[in-house]
């Protein structure tokens, strides 16, 4: 766990709603940040704070509503996570997450990986889910799940809600698919 806290961060989200709060991701030493499209989407004001309790404001790069991906970039120098292949995932493989959910920062949830290959029925989306059992809460979603080794297997989008309350599973968009638009995004930025 603590090999990976230096690339989790926490995300304070302004808009004409109230604030938010999640949980993002280094992608990249020099000020690139990566979390869930769906909670920066209407963002007026974007925060970013490191393991350090230093806070640092962030642009939008660029953003996909279709794995729910954003690129964000803060003028600091940042620990990039690390990516795993999400096709060499099996059922029952131990997982974390590691962020700041209902702003309990850096709280620590662990489960299993309970199913691969999910699609939902949202066709903007790209269907290429990781099943999670574990305990996700708001301020989970943009954060990566990290496999037994610290290494990124999915990012966190959605825990499933039943007429009952929460599941006890979540989604998350598969590393590959999050590295796939991440390495577009990279690809299209501007030089700074």
């Amino acid at each position: 766990v603590n090999q990976v806290k230096k690339s989790v961060v926490k995300i304070v989200v302004y808009n004409k709603s109230g604030v938010g709060l999640v949980t993002g991701y280094a992608i990249s030493t020099d000020g690139l940040v990566a979390t869930a499209q769906h909670v920066i989407e209407h963002a007026e004001l974007t925060i970013v704070w490191l393991h350090d309790g230093s806070s640092h404001p962030a642009i939008v790069v660029a953003s996909d509503v279709g794995t729910d991906t954003a690129l964000l970039h803060i003028d600091a120098m940042l620990t990039p996570v690390q990516f795993r292949n999400s096709n060499t995932l099996r059922l029952g493989e131990a997982v974390f997450i590691l962020g700041h959910p209902l702003d309990l920062t850096y709280s620590l949830s662990v489960g299993v990986i309970s199913g691969l290959h999910r699609k939902t029925h949202d066709k903007t989306e790209h269907g290429d889910f990781v099943q999670v059992n574990l305990s996700a809460n708001p301020g989970n979603s943009g954060g990566p799940v990290f496999d037994k080794n610290g290494f990124v297997v999915g990012v966190m989008t959605r825990m499933v809600l039943t007429r009952l309350g929460p599941s006890g599973y979540g989604l998350a968009v598969s590393s590959n698919a999050v590295q796939s638009t991440l390495n577009r995004f990279v690809s299209q930025r501007q030089p700074q």
